[in-house]
């Protein structure tokens, strides 16, 4: 689980949200060590995780890190800027190590997505589903990534 964490804060943030999408359409049973992990993380029964609680769950893991490169890790997960990990965000950076997504999730997820139904994820799209944490520039550098 924290393996998956690290390689989420390298994903595009359309990646992420797909994986948002994905991890809240998922069913409870298939993500049921998810959750599991999550609640052992969140020491502090929040119902979020804090900095410090996972600079512990590394600890706690040997998980050798800098402070530096935890800072970055938190920050990655961290996708609305809140100053904690939702269990949503959680959720989206380690259901892959669940092998349980499916075909019909990824295309429900871009349906998602594709909210106008153009074929197409869109700058409108985007901001549609973001709101307005992200300024313009970075949703078309989103998009536009996407395309090479």
């Amino acid at each position: 689980v924290l393996n998956s964490l690290q390689r989420f804060t390298c994903y595009t943030k359309l990646k992420k949200a797909a994986l948002m999408v994905v991890a809240h359409k998922s069913s409870a049973h298939n993500i049921e060590d998810l959750r599991d992990a999550f609640v052992r993380m969140d020491v502090q029964h929040t119902g979020t995780i804090t900095f410090e609680e996972l600079k512990q769950a590394m600890q706690e893991n040997n998980m050798d890190i800098g402070d530096e490169e935890l800072a970055n890790l938190f920050q990655g997960l961290d996708m609305d800027k809140s100053g904690h990990i939702r269990y949503l965000e959680f959720l989206a950076a380690t259901v892959e190590t669940k092998s349980i997504i499916t075909v019909g999730q990824l295309s429900e997820a871009f349906d998602h997505l594709d909210e106008d139904r153009s074929g197409f994820i869109t700058q409108k799209n985007m901001k549609k589903l973001l709101g307005d944490k992200f300024a313009e520039e970075e949703i078309r550098n989103m998009i536009s990534l996407q395309k090479k």
